[in-house]
């Protein structure tokens, strides 16, 4: 077994059955030239419904994993693109002497004869199914990296979602240098990259056209801001930063809203307090409207996949008469011009009923005001 050659497992001699834990597997099969077949073991697995299963008595550890969508911001960052991926991930990592009787399997002495006798392994390594392995694996990899020389660490740190490498260098030289880096570091940790492709592409440009955006919702989230709350100063500057990039034109089309917000007649509460706060955010800008049919942004609630909307020209261009200098004018069409917030009448002064200079005591004035 090339396992066992590896040294990922080993043969356990006088075993005890009633010691340490058996691993149940099953293969899967694939459809891969290195590895047509996959045995997986099941980590989960339970002897009665009322017994523990090995993960169950595991500690899962903290997550040490990049959130998926840094990992694909950097790839907006650079001009050239590669991924690879660290061979045999988790079997890279060693399990201790007195835990490995926990990871016990069984299997034929000769794969080529099914009569044969079974024998007992069990793993010197950790495995795949595991719930303690993610941790065990990127702790174990962020330990070398720290202890590495290479001025390259804190980007092949950065670069690294569990087993997966990828990143953007800004030119190709730059990505000669890490690749040669990246080979030499994580061979020197028992962890050799493999299946490097490299390619000059945007995942992000289906997810997000405008990430700024983005970016200021999520600071807004983790700041915990309500809807109705204000924004902080500092996100109020990039909130206006980002506006400034664009024509300073709002589109809608929802033609009602558009009407109440040029009537400002509305007897409505909820109509009139909408009304009231689009106007104030709209201050300065046109609002103009637009049909259904040639709102871009509606193409993200019809449920398009991304090779249709990759397919989608208006998507990414808009309609074709916005880059023209006329625009048509629709018959529901309603312009507002430097929209402005109505003054609010001030609040009429207030008239005393009793003059409270009049009394010397205090107790004689709230004796007269109960009474009243």
């Amino acid at each position: 077994m090339k396992q066992r050659n590896d040294k990922f497992i080993e043969v356990v001699t006088n075993d005890d059955p009633k010691e340490g834990h058996h691993l149940p597997h099953h293969p899967v099969l694939k459809k891969s030239a290195i590895t047509p077949i996959k045995i997986v073991f099941n980590c989960s697995a339970r002897t009665t419904q009322n017994s523990v299963s090995l993960n169950d008595c595991l500690q899962t550890g903290p997550s040490l994993t990049q959130r998926i969508f840094d990992v694909l911001l950097k790839f907006c960052i650079g001009t050239e693109a590669y991924t690879a991926d660290i061979r045999e991930t988790f079997l890279r990592v060693g399990l201790q002497e007195e835990d490995r009787n926990y990871k016990k399997f069984l299997w034929i002495e000769d794969p080529n004869d099914p009569n044969s006798d079974l024998i007992t392994y069990r793993f010197a390594s950790v495995l795949f199914g595991a719930t303690s392995s993610p941790f065990l694996f990127q702790a174990t990899l962020d330990s070398h990296l720290k202890k590495s020389n290479s001025p390259n660490k804190t980007e092949i740190s950065n670069n690294l979602y569990v087993d997966n490498f990828q990143g953007t260098p800004s030119s190709e030289s730059k990505l000669l240098n890490i690749y040669d880096e990246v080979n030499l570091e994580l061979l020197g940790a028992n962890m050799p990259i493999q299946s490097w492709v490299r390619k000059t592409f945007n995942p992000l440009r289906l997810l997000s056209p405008i990430l700024n955006g983005k970016l200021i919702m999520q600071e807004r989230w983790q700041q915990k801001i309500g809807w109705d709350d204000l924004l902080t100063p500092t996100l109020q500057e990039k909130l206006h930063e980002l506006v400034k990039d664009f024509k300073t034109v709002l589109w809608s089309d929802n033609e009602a809203v558009l009407k109440w917000v040029k009537n400002n007649n509305s007897k409505k509460p909820y109509v009139s307090n909408c009304d009231k706060e689009i106007r104030e955010l709209s201050v300065g800008y046109k609002l103009r409207y637009v049909p259904t049919k040639e709102n871009p942004a509606d193409y993200l609630s019809r449920g398009l996949t991304s090779q249709q909307l990759t397919k989608t020209e208006m998507w990414f261009n808009g309609p074709q008469w916005l880059v023209s200098d006329q625009w048509p004018e629709y018959k529901a069409q309603v312009i507002i011009t430097n929209v402005t917030v109505p003054t609010e009448n001030p609040e009429p002064p207030r008239t005393l009923v009793i003059d409270p200079n009049r009394y010397s005591e205090v107790n004689k004035l709230i004796g007269v005001t109960q009474v009243l």
